[in-house]
């Protein structure tokens, strides 16, 4: 009889913490939807943060996607008509494969002449212009909550950096490795981009919360449903198979590479609204089972670092 009760009581507790996480996961969403409205309204209020996301809608939206865009439906079919019109002229004609062959070389000549050192070029500027909006936007919440700002050791702040960025580094590589899986491939790919993106958007409101990395990874796992939520529809919109430039060609590395730029320039037109949400947000308490995404990355940056600083993951937690 006791036996029973407790499986019964097991199966309420289970019942109750789905139902829990699920609501928890549509609260990601939610908050992730109204975040990024009223981080408008801040854009609009505030100068500083407006001028930083304006220059990233004129470096995206005018000059990268509209390169990209250009390039795909008048540059490429122009220059694809000429040379068939040519060697039309002297009688000759292009076969399917000489053209397919000619329109990847031109398409990898755009990517690597263009596209490619753009993006180099941008990464490092969209870094400290998010930083700028962090800082803003951290400001400001510290003055409506009448707070200091938290002060890091300079040592345990460089620490932090590097162990973060070499974590979310190995991280993407994991969620790229699992989209070559056969069966369920795309989607954990998905469900990694958006845990990663949600480290990302809430990184700079912890940070400044003075919270180690160590721990922002450990929140992260345990309120999972909430993460998973808010930085899914990030990951949707960014998605590969949504965003091909390239979608007439079925050739896999020029699709891959085509696809890696545009969704970076949907993303940093996405992202300050991300980062500006995040400080609005917090997620729910409850105690669901751990999910361990991050155990991987941890356990390869942790013996990384412990071959060139001594004991760097103990000096995070």
């Amino acid at each position: 009889m006791s036996n029973s009760n407790d499986e019964m009581h097991f199966s309420a507790s289970l019942s109750t913490l789905f139902f829990e996480g699920i609501l928890s996961f549509l609260r990601g969403i939610k908050d992730v939807i109204l975040g990024c409205v009223f981080a408008l309204s801040i854009v609009y209020k505030n100068s500083k943060i407006r001028s930083k996301v304006g220059l990233s809608f004129i470096l995206n939206g005018f000059i990268l996607a509209s390169s990209i865009l250009l390039f795909e439906h008048v540059v490429l079919p122009v220059v694809l008509l000429l040379t068939s019109w040519t060697l039309g002229f002297f009688g000759k004609d292009l076969t399917s494969e000489q053209l397919s062959w000619l329109e990847s070389l031109l398409s990898y000549t755009f990517t690597g002449l263009w596209m490619l050192p753009m993006f180099l070029i941008c990464t490092p500027i969209y870094s400290i212009w998010f930083r700028e909006i962090a800082i803003e936007a951290n400001d400001q919440a510290a003055k409506s909550l009448k707070k200091k700002p938290s002060r890091w050791n300079f040592k345990l702040m460089i620490t932090d950096l590097l162990y973060a960025m070499a974590i979310e580094i190995v991280f993407t590589i994991q969620s790229t490795a699992v989209n070559f899986l056969p069966v369920g491939g795309s989607a954990l790919s998905l469900i990694h981009m958006s845990f990663l993106y949600s480290l990302y958007s809430f990184e700079y409101k912890w940070f400044y919360q003075g919270i180690t990395v160590q721990k922002r990874l450990s929140y992260i796992e345990l309120q999972w449903p909430y993460f998973l939520g808010f930085g899914l529809v990030l990951s949707l919109i960014t998605s590969a198979p949504l965003l091909s430039p390239f979608g007439g060609s079925q050739e896999v590395l020029r699709h891959t590479v085509g696809n890696t730029v545009l969704g970076t320039c949907v993303f940093a037109l996405a992202f300050p609204l991300m980062i500006l949400a995040s400080f609005s947000c917090s997620a729910p308490q409850i105690n669901f089972y751990r999910l361990p995404v991050f155990k991987l990355s941890r356990l390869t940056c942790n013996k990384a670092f412990s071959l060139l600083l001594p004991s760097p993951s103990s000096s995070l937690h």
